[in-house]
């Protein structure tokens, strides 16, 4: 009685279980593929749409005449008066670097030595041309929301 049943190894499973086994893991490989795959096109995707991003900055035009070339208003001189007296003019260095590289308003980085507007209320800075084009809509600061002109 005990020679049919000890002809069969112990360690080895029912071939119900085996075929089943076998069957969870052919349908497995697929789709672990697949979401590996998946993965490796997301990371190109952002690292294409980052590359792009920095090295085409949005492009605002250059002056406020760029902007509207056939529109004059009085508005251009107050607004040149307004930044005169309301944002001081500083120089990009290294300490500036450590606080802030970007502009908030282009999200373009600045360079060293390169002059920037500066809001004296909350001292964020901004390109010159990127914080008038701003100022030609809004009268607070693009980052904060802080007033530009002093309120008397």
């Amino acid at each position: 009685m005990e020679g049919p049943q000890s002809s069969s190894p112990s360690h080895q499973y029912p071939q119900a279980i085996q075929l089943r086994l076998y069957q969870a893991f052919i349908f497995s490989i697929p789709i672990l593929f697949s979401i590996i795959l998946f993965l490796l096109f997301y990371l190109f995707y952002l690292k294409r749409r980052a590359s792009n991003f920095s090295a085409n900055p949005p492009a605002l035009p250059r002056t406020i005449h760029d902007a509207a070339p056939n529109v004059t208003t009085s508005f251009d001189s107050d607004l040149k008066a307004e930044l005169k007296n309301q944002l001081s003019t500083i120089l990009f260095d290294e300490y500036l670097k450590a606080r802030d590289s970007l502009c908030c308003v282009c999200l373009g980085e600045f360079e060293i030595k390169e002059e920037l507007l500066q809001v004296t209320a909350c001292k964020h800075v901004f390109h010159v041309d990127c914080i008038r084009h701003w100022l030609q809509s809004h009268s607070t600061c693009p980052l904060c929301r802080a007033p530009v002109a002093a309120t008397s």
